[in-house]
């Protein structure tokens, strides 16, 4: 199975999501964790390797399509930890958005 990371570059963000949520549900239940810090991940498509490579926006010559993998990854990491937050009320889940 692939790592979290390599998912993460190969734009798999769904199928990356599930193997983090489920260690930051491990980290709650074995670790006894009272606060969990997560952050989303920057726009990749503007990364300096990306930027002229394919569709571009603007000046910055940012990657649209990598940005847009980067906002849906965001996006379905903030539903799994709004669900994680449901059901551990008492965990202090902090979410950290770029």
């Amino acid at each position: 199975m692939p790592s979290y990371m390599e998912n993460l570059f190969l734009r798999h963000p769904i199928s990356c999501l599930r193997p983090l949520r489920i260690q930051l549900e491990k980290l709650i239940k074995e670790a006894g964790a009272e606060t969990v810090n997560v952050s989303g991940i920057l726009p990749i498509g503007c990364f300096l390797g990306y930027r002229t490579e394919g569709d571009s926006i603007g000046k910055c010559r940012c990657h649209k399509g990598l940005n847009m993998y980067s906002k849906l990854h965001n996006e379905h990491l903030w539903q799994a930890i709004r669900e994680l937050r449901l059901k551990y009320p008492d965990v202090h889940i902090i979410y950290a958005d770029y």
